[in-house]
């Protein structure tokens, strides 16, 4: 599976990094909403895992843009904190995971959305 991670925090892209390869899945990441639409344009991505906080961007509005231009993209927020109110849980198109999370919880996300 190829998975596009969108985040700002160096230390979550290396622990994504190191799951990703571990459990056998390509991942590419971008730090804004233009880099993550820019990579998505270019085909191949399975799946987007977008940070609800990238400073002064939402992940809410990445996915968002992703399901409206390239619904075949599966989306997933992760946060620290709780999901927003207008957050829809879509399984298996769109899922929330929470942060930390480690080995366990992302290889279940994985097989969730079909990797």
């Amino acid at each position: 599976m190829t998975i596009l991670l969108v985040e700002d925090d160096d230390r979550v892209i290396r622990a994504v990094q190191r799951l990703a390869r571990i459990l056998g899945h390509e991942l590419f990441w971008a730090r804004s909403s233009r880099e993550a639409l820019d990579r998505v344009e270019q085909g191949g991505i399975d799946v987007v895992l977008a940070d609800l906080d990238l400073g002064s961007e939402s992940g809410l509005d990445v996915l968002d843009r992703i399901r409206g231009q390239f619904p075949e993209v599966k989306r997933v927020l992760i946060s620290g904190s709780d999901p927003p109110p207008d957050f829809a849980d879509d399984p298996p198109r769109q899922l929330f995971l929470a942060k930390p999370f480690g080995r366990a919880e992302f290889e279940s996300l994985c097989d969730a959305v079909g990797g």
